[in-house]
């Protein structure tokens, strides 16, 4: 017997181009800027954990409550690829996802958006 899933989440998925490659390759400045996408998201954070790789990039993760930010970096391409995704939530991410864009000084970018948990 098949159960009704009546969770519902948003999930954007990022790809970021002609990123500034300085700050990809700074973890606190991303773990600033992600922070302040879960404030202005009104989300709680439950964990994070970031890693610098060497000689560079930066993989880092905000766990939410209601679900995740993460980021990962390769400054070399000037390149990030960001994932939001708020389950059971009706929260629109479209200003935290562009104001992060900004934040990267990104200057081309891809954004799917994929609605999860509804059969």
């Amino acid at each position: 017997m098949k159960k009704d899933i009546n969770t519902k989440g948003i999930h954007y998925i990022l790809d970021l181009w002609n990123c500034n490659q300085k700050i990809l390759n700074q973890p606190n400045t991303l773990l600033n800027i992600l922070t302040t996408c879960s404030e202005k998201l009104e989300t709680q954070v439950v964990g994070k954990c970031f890693h610098q790789f060497q000689p560079q990039g930066v993989t880092g993760i905000l766990l939410l409550a209601e679900s995740h930010i993460s980021i990962h970096t390769f400054p070399e391409y000037s390149y990030a690829s960001v994932d939001f995704y708020l389950c059971s939530t009706d929260r629109d991410a479209i200003e935290a996802v562009t104001w992060i864009i900004d934040q990267l000084s990104s200057e081309k970018w891809h954004i799917k958006t994929l609605v999860r948990g509804v059969l």
